[in-house]
């Protein structure tokens, strides 16, 4: 998955983001070292945020980030470049239980698709549907 054109996000090494994607990976953080090495993932900077994305067919995943206060400005980007690459949704895997609510306030309407309990992970799904347009 190359930068689409009209983005801001810009590839990053694993090993420069790693440091940053560690608290948001968790112990996934050498699995996505693997995906990322073998080209299924992604690791990408926008705005002083990182972010770990992986396409899943007409899905874009965002498997971890890390900005703090950056979620406001990133976001649209990720959504631009959802688009650009032909998905249909995006998905979000987060431990943060106000997530939801802070993208739904963006107007970016989620919405719970999943809980885990056992890891306090939310998994968070929107379709795309045109969204676009409001965010240029």
């Amino acid at each position: 998955m190359s930068t689409p054109a009209k983005t801001d996000l810009f590839p990053l090494p694993f090993e420069v983001a790693a440091p940053a994607l560690a608290l948001s990976l968790g112990d996934y953080i050498t699995d996505a070292k693997e995906q990322t090495a073998l080209g299924k993932e992604f690791i990408f900077g926008c705005h002083g945020a990182v972010m770990c994305l992986r396409p899943e067919g007409r899905e874009l995943v965002v498997v971890g980030f890390t900005g703090k206060h950056r979620l406001a400005a990133v976001a649209p980007h990720i959504l631009r470049t959802a688009v650009q690459v032909g998905c249909i949704s995006i998905r979000v895997h987060t431990q943060r239980r106000g997530e939801l609510r802070f993208l739904n306030m963006l107007g970016f309407p989620f919405r719970l698709v999943e809980w885990r309990p056992d890891s306090n992970e939310y998994v968070l799904r929107m379709a795309i549907n045109g969204r676009l347009k409001q965010f240029k």
